[in-house]
């Protein structure tokens, strides 16, 4: 059933829009407290909110026999208002994190269509016709989705070297087929999903003859729906990697790898099992409860100008993306380079192209309020602005760029490099089953943005690339294990394993920040990496020559028997003995080598590599986030007074010294110094010039070195 009139409310819900207004003063205005059970009732009884409210995640989150209600202002987004709710007593003391639901005025967004689902399989008849026009739209009509796509959209299109061929719905089955016998005008789907840790059903030396005859009785549910999805859209062929990669080949396995970018962007659609933990749980679920949608209210906070807000809660598309799926590195490169995805997940199923995000609920759109990298990813292929808005600002001359990849202009560029950083950033926050593949799972994407720069194979160095390197050496990273193999030079992400991040991560993140200057405070003069076979694959190491200010930091006494006494920061910038009293609370650090081979211990080197200042808009009193991946609570405060402050940061490498090798070096870590005091301390520091002459490989005489950093 499908809706655009106002839903129905209780009591209480009216009360909370109608009787307390978020305009009379304040940050968060008039605490409520209401039962659980009588949300419960509500929901039954029709109101639209409290099914909005009482959604399965947020049941077992509630977890008391009461809840608060706060009503205030977004401090993510303008425009857009928030309904807080979080576990309370029956005397209103609250207890645990808020979650809230997005208040949005229905003239800042086109206002979405809203179909009621009931309790049934998330897979139905009407799902299957929404899927259908989702697909034939997108591509007939979606310009964006597919400007990477040959003119003659496939004509042309060079196929997987195997696809499953999955018969027709009135004649089912499923074999292994060679594309060299098929039409260059077949269209083929993809599947993302986990494989779980057992192995089913893949395609190996042995049973390659099995596989050529039929598998149909022999496989998974996931392949089994995913195979009857494909049927039903009407397409004959499907892409899985476990099928169609011999996986005891490791020169096929190379081979096919490498394909990857051409594999998914080809395809007619991605099916992805994004709530699915292995290839033994389908695409298809059992809804309990009907799921929860979007709902219009009409406020009347001034009886002269009542507004209509959209209330919407984003966290069922939050826990997708935090879900089994998205939990693999892999399926990044998957979802950025298939030109539209269907998502099923367990309440119903989703889409995303570059121009569409929606669900079967709200099949014209979901308004979502999150970054998204779908689109962002877009942008870069196609040279065009990019949606984040805050990693460069675009010049005029740069909002419709139209000219050649080799004529990109500087902004354009630092554009694309900050929306790698934004991709790295997402790929590195899954994980991988084999930590050999770090460059691997991600060579697709590079593959692209080396077409997009016109560059060389050469200038993507295990991760990152030559233009703007500088910048791309500052990242941090969660990892807290010590890494098993060496698989990248020190300097690069791929290094390490867990999620590696900017070290200024606000200008990407943060929609109040703008860039207002980045000056880079080292010159790297020599990069390079030694790649195994793919110059986007595994390389054996690499170096690079640096030119810049350094100064040294000596294990302080209490530490002598520690050998990696700098993977406290703590220690590291409180001692007495060192160079530098930063203190804690000032620098952001962060350690990611926890165990450098062949190095000196006695030191860490400290090389602040940029002077970053950016401008912040702030809410007096409040802190934000607008990261779409967590939601934090702001402290209140009875101002809401915009400031604007200007910030000027210092970032840079920490480095050991290998032994007996004059001027080399491995990195270890990254910092941040925000506190001007420690800045001063900083240059202090270099000053004092307390490097050894076998620290450098040459020296300017002031308070420039080079150095070595393998």
């Amino acid at each position: 059933m499908e809706s655009d009139s106002f839903d129905a409310f209780c009591d209480f819900c009216r009360e909370n829009f109608n009787e307390c207004s978020p305009w009379a003063g304040g940050v968060y205005k008039a605490t409520r407290i209401r039962s659980i059970a009588s949300l419960m009732t509500s929901r039954a009884q029709g109101c639209s909110l409290c099914r909005l409210i009482l959604v399965p995640t947020n049941i077992g989150f509630l977890g008391h026999d009461h809840v608060a209600f706060e009503l205030g202002h977004s401090d993510r987004f303008p425009d857009v208002l928030e309904l807080r709710f979080r576990p309370s007593s029956v005397e209103g003391t609250s207890s645990g994190i808020y979650k809230w639901i997005d208040l949005i005025r229905i003239n800042s967004v086109t206002y979405p269509t809203i179909r009621h689902l009931p309790h049934q399989s998330t897979w139905p008849r009407q799902t299957r016709t929404q899927a259908s026009k989702w697909i034939t739209e997108c591509w007939d009509r979606h310009q964006l989705c597919h400007s990477q796509l040959p003119k003659a959209k496939r004509q042309t299109t060079r196929l997987p070297t195997r696809l499953i061929d999955v018969g027709t719905v009135s004649r089912p089955y499923a074999r292994l087929v060679h594309s060299s016998n098929l039409s260059s005008e077949t269209q083929y789907m993809t599947l993302s999903h986990c494989w779980g840790q057992t192995s089913s059903l893949v395609l190996r030396k042995d049973n390659f003859r099995k596989f050529i005859a039929d598998i149909s009785s022999e496989l998974p549910i996931m392949y089994a729906d995913a195979i009857q999805v494909t049927r039903e859209l009407g397409i004959q062929y499907i892409w899985v990697d476990s099928l169609c990669i011999i996986q005891d080949s490791e020169e096929d396995w190379r081979h096919e790898s490498a394909q990857m970018d051409k594999v998914y962007s080809n395809s007619r659609c991605t099916i992805a099992g994004a709530m699915s933990k292995n290839s033994d749980e389908g695409l298809f679920f059992d809804r309990a409860v009907p799921a929860a949608t979007p709902c219009k209210i009409s406020c009347t906070w001034n009886p002269n100008h009542p507004e209509t807000f959209l209330c919407y809660d984003d966290s069922p598309w939050i826990d997708l993306e935090f879900g089994p799926l998205y939990s693999r590195a892999w399926v990044v490169q998957e979802r950025l380079l298939s030109p539209c995805m269907l998502l099923f997940a367990d309440d119903q199923v989703y889409w995303e192209c570059s121009e569409l995000i929606a669900s079967d609920s709200c099949p014209s759109g979901l308004p979502l309020l999150i970054h998204r990298l779908k689109s962002t990813w877009s942008s870069v292929v196609q040279c065009q602005p990019l949606p984040l808005g805050n990693i460069v600002p675009a010049t005029e001359a740069e909002l419709s760029l139209s000219r050649s990849n080799a004529e990109l202009g500087e902004s354009a560029i630092e554009r694309l490099m900050g929306a790698w950083a934004y991709i790295v950033s997402a790929y590195t926050y899954g994980g991988l089953t084999f930590t050999s593949d770090k460059l691997v799972a991600i060579s697709g994407l590079a593959r692209q943005i080396r077409k997009v720069l016109d560059a060389e194979a050469e200038d993507y160095l295990a991760g990152l690339w030559r233009y703007k390197l500088a910048r791309q050496l500052l990242w941090s990273s969660s990892n807290q294990a010590e890494s098993k193999q060496v698989r990248a030079p020190s300097w690069s992400w791929s290094s390490v394993d867990g999620w590696a991040t900017p070290v200024f991560l606000e200008i990407l993140e943060y929609a109040t920040t703008r860039l207002e200057y980045w000056l880079d405070t080292i010159v790297i003069l020599q990069a390079s990496t030694y790649p195994i076979a793919d110059p986007f694959g595994p390389v054996s190491g690499g170096h690079l020559l640096v030119q810049g200010p350094i100064c040294r930091i000596k294990r302080p006494t209490e530490s002598v028997k520690d050998p990696h006494w700098w993977r406290n920061a703590h220690t590291l910038f409180t001692t007495k003995e060192g160079i530098l009293n930063l203190g804690n609370a000032q620098c952001s650090w962060s350690i990611d080598n926890l165990s450098p081979d062949k190095v000196e211990v006695d030191s860490v080197y400290l090389m602040p590599s940029a002077v970053v200042r950016f401008a912040r808009r702030v809410l007096r009193g409040e802190t934000s986030s607008t990261s779409g991946i967590a939601k934090t609570s702001p402290k209140k405060d009875s101002t809401r007074r915009l400031d604007s402050s200007l910030e000027e940061n210092v970032g840079g490498l920490a480095m050991v010294k290998m032994l007996a090798v004059k001027g080399q070096y491995q990195r270890i870590g990254a910092f941040k110094l925000t506190h001007k005091g420690a800045q001063a301390d900083l240059r202090k520091a270099i000053g004092a010039r307390t490097l050894r002459e076998e620290d450098y490989l040459d020296f300017d005489g002031s308070e420039s070195y080079t150095i070595k950093i393998v």
